[in-house]
């Protein structure tokens, strides 16, 4: 696909913690961007064809130079001991004054339409699922846990609705001697048990040995949109165990078991201290047929890749930028 000759892009920078979910997508996706060509404004007060903006809403310059907004977003806060609305309002403001928008898969989209409607603005909308580097392999170094069989989970554990808590209860009730549990990200206040090894925080750059080491990646969060770690996790050859909420089932696509945990969501805000507990007959069920027959949940997932998903932005980026 050819690109829009000097295409400008300025990147909203004011995400900046290289922890967290958006920051780490947004380094790959400018680092492929760079590769093919586009020039990448890190300064909104420089002239640039097109703002690429996040839920903090769009610098000023925008309007300045004339440029289109593009806004990425995967959803929008939920949780019914908050005040969500509030929270939600800067995220509002921007989504309905935005000249086109990427959502992260057909969940969000469903849930802003829920909550917002359309955009008010915006004349081009798609979905975009988060791609990774070829680092990302099933080939590679490993490292041994120790355990018959493990199960991985990754994730930012201070949300409640990833479940973190639900899953280690889920895990000590499967009481399987063949089954280690591996979690990578920081927990506050784990549960000892001598078959769970709590890793910490680990780089986006060492994550490929930790995936490809282990044998399913678990990821029971209720309502996720697209996260990294899943597809980080298919890409590594990893089955994925997870639930049928969210957006996470969108990128299954064989590669894993998608459980029906508790009832369909209903989009409406919910008390995240309080959701389901897991399943542990429908959990040790979905382990044993991934390890029984663990080559067919395996196969190659280039539509998950950093080249693929780039080029979808950049024929959507020409797109907004021709109309």
């Amino acid at each position: 696909m050819c690109i829009q000759k000097n295409m400008k892009i300025a990147f909203n920078r004011r995400e900046n913690n290289p922890t967290i979910g958006p920051y780490i997508f947004q380094e790959r996706l400018i680092k492929y961007l760079e590769k093919r060509g586009v020039d990448i404004v890190h300064n909104a007060g420089r002239y640039h064809d097109l703002q690429f903006v996040n839920i903090s809403g769009i610098d000023p310059e925008a309007k300045h130079w004339g440029s289109k907004t593009v806004l990425r977003i995967d959803g929008i806060y939920h949780d019914s001991t908050t005040n969500c609305r509030g929270q939600n309002v800067e995220i509002s403001n921007t989504y309905h004054n935005v000249d086109a928008i990427v959502f992260q898969c057909e969940f969000s989209r469903k849930m802003l339409y829920k909550h917002f409607g359309k955009s008010h603005k915006a004349k081009y909308e798609t979905v975009i699922h988060n791609g990774v580097g070829s680092s990302f392999s099933p080939q590679g170094e490993k490292i041994d846990y120790g355990f018959e069989h493990t199960l991985i989970m990754s994730g930012k554990w201070s949300w409640p609705s990833k479940r973190l808590s639900q899953m280690i209860r889920c895990f000590v009730s499967l009481n399987r001697k063949d089954l280690g549990l591996v979690v990578l990200g920081n927990v506050k206040n784990p549960v000892i048990h001598p078959q769970i090894k709590y890793i910490g925080f680990v780089s986006p750059a060492k994550l490929p040995i930790y995936y490809r080491s282990a044998d399913i990646m678990v990821h029971m969060a209720y309502t996720d949109w697209c996260p990294n770690s899943v597809v980080e996790g298919l890409v590594s050859g990893l089955p994925v165990i997870t639930t049928h909420n969210g957006g996470v089932p969108e990128l299954i696509q064989g590669c894993g078991i998608v459980i029906k945990n508790e009832p369909d969501y209903n989009l409406e805000f919910l008390n995240h201290s309080k959701l389901p507990e897991l399943n542990v007959d429908l959990m040790n069920e979905s382990i044993d047929i991934i390890l029984h027959k663990r080559e067919d949940f395996i196969r190659p997932r280039p539509d998950l890749s950093i080249e693929s998903c780039g080029e979808q932005y950049l024929n959507f980026f020409n797109k907004v930028l021709a109309g």
